[in-house]
């Protein structure tokens, strides 16, 4: 039986690992020297990162492997099946575990205050936003044409427009604090 291309550049990549991983590191390339510290450093990063859930994988093996025996003595299932159907049934209970996460209660408290915020709140947030960027387009344009005067003696030019786009943005800003401020003085 012929092994698909797949099964070989996996088997060459795997193959071409072993072989470099037993070679000491004076004898290495520089490109397989870096190879192999990228690998040993992402092997040390991800170990900090992840949590051990080895007291995790033990319960939940144990609750699937009763689940499994039961299966294949009541209903007389074969162990495929019978891993198959409990596989199911986890993965549907640990959906349904991890739906009803704080996350999903804030999402839904967020939801329903933006579905019944009143127009006037919804209109003096736009004001906000719009009287900040108005602001900061007329802050920005004074100053860049200033600042392109004094460049290049000319009126328009690219410190206008760099300096016009920072007060856009810039009054985005403000605009934001503004409203953020406004918000918190109501509380």
């Amino acid at each position: 039986m012929a092994l698909s291309s797949l099964a070989r550049k996996k088997i060459n990549a795997f193959a071409a690992e072993m072989v470099t991983e037993g070679v000491p590191a004076e004898e290495l390339s520089y490109p397989e020297r870096f190879t192999r510290k990228i690998h040993e450093t992402q092997a040390k990063i991800s170990k900090k990162l992840t949590s051990d859930r080895s007291a995790d994988v033990a319960e939940l093996s144990g609750y699937m492997s009763d689940y499994m025996e039961t299966l294949m003595h009541d209903e007389h299932l074969s162990e495929a099946d019978a891993y198959e159907k409990a596989a199911a049934t986890f993965t549907a209970d640990m959906r349904a575990a991890g739906s009803t996460t704080d996350e999903a209660a804030l999402a839904t408290a967020h939801s329903e205050y933006y579905r019944t915020m009143d127009p006037e709140t919804t209109e003096r947030i736009g004001l906000g936003y719009a009287s900040g960027l108005l602001f900061g387009i007329a802050l920005g344009a004074v100053l860049g044409i200033l600042g392109q005067a004094w460049y290049n003696h000319a009126v328009f030019g690219i410190v206008f427009g760099v300096v016009l786009a920072a007060g856009a943005v810039a009054g985005l800003a403000y605009g934001m604090r503004v409203q953020i401020t406004a918000r918190n003085h109501r509380e």
